[in-house]
């Protein structure tokens, strides 16, 4: 049985500019946010609600064909929680950080899974933060959950957008539940950032303020 690799996490502090290698212990120190390399769930109940939810979506023949081959395609990269060779770079004071390709990444290739805790949300009285990702389900009930990774999450957090991106969001089906997946859509050169489009939800309480195309 081959022993098992602890996680490494390439990180630059907030204003330094060299790439450090970290254990997860100490990425969360420096950080303050909770490595998580899976999705959590807030509760029993809450997974409970959100598998009673896949499966009527599978059932209804809602889960479409793309997001069951993209499944399956990298089902094992889900389970073993492979995040690709990035490092998170500071940027600056207005984009803060930001994911990089520590290698060149070919069109298709996996980047790896938005984690966080997968928790209800209610659209008018809760408070959404900018790194809440509407959880696929919510789009086919009143019912919403989103994955929340302001404090819990892993290297997909740090992902910026952009409207020239060379990565996606997709909803995949995997294990009897939905992931939310980024992947590379083009070439994607060795110390290029990796972007992808957040969609029009995310903008509606913040500004846009595009990354010029020299941190790109």
């Amino acid at each position: 049985m081959s022993p098992i690799v602890p996680h490494i996490i390439k990180f630059a502090p907030r204003g330094q500019k060299e790439i450090q290698e970290y254990t997860v212990e100490e990425f969360q120190n420096v950080t303050g946010i909770q490595y998580l390399p899976a999705l959590e769930f807030q509760d029993e109940k809450t997974f409970e609600a959100v598998r009673k939810k896949c499966a009527s979506a599978l059932e209804r023949g809602i889960v479409g064909s793309q997001s069951r081959w993209l499944g399956t395609l990298h089902a094992q990269e889900i389970r073993n929680h492979s995040v690709a060779n990035v490092s998170i770079r500071w940027i600056d004071e207005t984009f803060g950080h930001g994911l990089f390709a520590e290698q060149d990444i070919n069109t298709g290739e996996y980047i790896g899974e938005y984690t966080g805790q997968v928790r209800k949300c209610n659209l008018i009285f809760d408070r959404i933060n900018e790194y809440c990702f509407s959880y696929p389900t919510s789009a086919m009930s009143f019912q919403k959950h989103i994955i929340d990774a302001k404090a819990r999450g892993n290297e997909m957090r740090f992902a910026n957008h952009s409207e020239r991106n060379n990565c996606e969001s997709m909803g995949v089906w995997c294990d009897d539940i939905f992931h939310i997946i980024i992947r590379a859509i083009k070439e994607i050169s060795a110390g290029s950032q990796i972007t992808y489009d957040y969609s029009g939800f995310y903008w509606l309480s913040k500004p846009r303020t595009p990354i010029p195309p020299e941190r790109l």
